[in-house]
């Protein structure tokens, strides 16, 4: 009496499930979708291609935004890397360009003022 209770408490469709297939499998068979893996889509980080034309506007255009721009472009690029995609040459040449705009936006300016360079290059 017991067990024909507890069949009887059960909802219908979970009845109907256990015979839903011949051989016991409850998963309907137009229902199932093979797993199909997508194609590995090319990662293309924008901070290093930003951090270098940043870069040579600072150079060429003197602008102190620009070296500003490419310093933040740079620890973005390198806070963002993988580690399987670890670039170091790419790396220290960013650094290299961001070094470089920082000196030309600020030597210019320092070059302005020859008795300032004069004081500095007498001590």
């Amino acid at each position: 009496m017991i067990v024909l209770d507890f069949v009887l408490a059960l909802p219908l469709p979970l009845l109907s499930m256990a015979s839903a297939r011949p051989d016991g499998d409850p998963r309907r068979a137009n229902r199932i979708v093979e797993f199909q893996m997508r194609a590995e889509e090319a990662d293309t980080d924008l901070y290093p291609i930003l951090a270098l034309l940043f870069g040579f506007f600072a150079i060429f255009l003197k602008i102190r935004f620009f070296a500003w721009a490419t310093i933040l472009c740079v620890f973005a690029s390198f806070a963002n890397m993988k580690h399987s995609q670890a670039d170091t040459k790419g790396m220290l040449a960013l650094g290299v360009l961001t070094a470089l705009a920082f000196l030309s936006v600020n030597t210019n300016r320092l070059f302005m003022f020859p008795s300032l360079v004069n004081k500095l290059l007498n001590l």
